[in-house]
């Protein structure tokens, strides 16, 4: 069975990628955070091997990482860029190829979308979420294709 990570500290937000990840899979484990500092300690205890964390790790292959841009801030994405290459090494996941990181966040005057205009970022969706465009964005970035027969438009 497979998994994702979400790191979002808004219940509202959560439930509403949480209703889209059930609605791509059902048998889909979402493994939440609320903040940054309590997942990258997450990280850190599995480094160290920790047993009582590694106990609660659901089965691979984790699918990617859903994260909110708010809560780690700073101006650019380089820590989320070290995030895939480590969830790797643990183990979770064979190739970078097969994590998404999918950001998400508030739309205003000061959001430079440049900075987030990366290779390993899947996508970012703004929050409030529209529904049809969360669950799209989601399902594209876990499988890395836009599947033919939902999306295909007949006259």
């Amino acid at each position: 069975m497979a998994w994702v990570i979400v790191l979002e500290k808004d219940d509202m937000f959560f439930r509403q990628i949480e209703e889209a990840l059930n609605g791509i899979d059902p048998n889909l484990e979402i493994m939440r955070f609320l903040e940054v500092r309590e997942f990258l300690t997450w990280l850190t205890q599995l480094e160290k091997k920790d047993s009582e964390t590694l106990a609660k790790v659901p089965a691979p292959p984790l699918k990617g990482v859903v994260t909110e841009i708010e809560g780690w801030g700073f101006k650019d994405v380089n820590l989320i860029q070290k995030v895939k290459p480590l969830l790797i090494k643990l183990g979770f996941a064979v190739q970078e190829d097969d994590l998404c990181i999918l950001l998400t966040g508030h739309d205003h005057p000061k959001l430079e979308m440049k900075r987030y205009e990366h290779r390993f970022v899947s996508n970012f969706v703004f929050k409030p979420f529209d529904k049809l465009l969360l669950k799209q964005s989601l399902e594209t970035a876990l499988t890395g294709r836009v599947p033919v027969k939902k999306h295909h438009i007949n006259n």
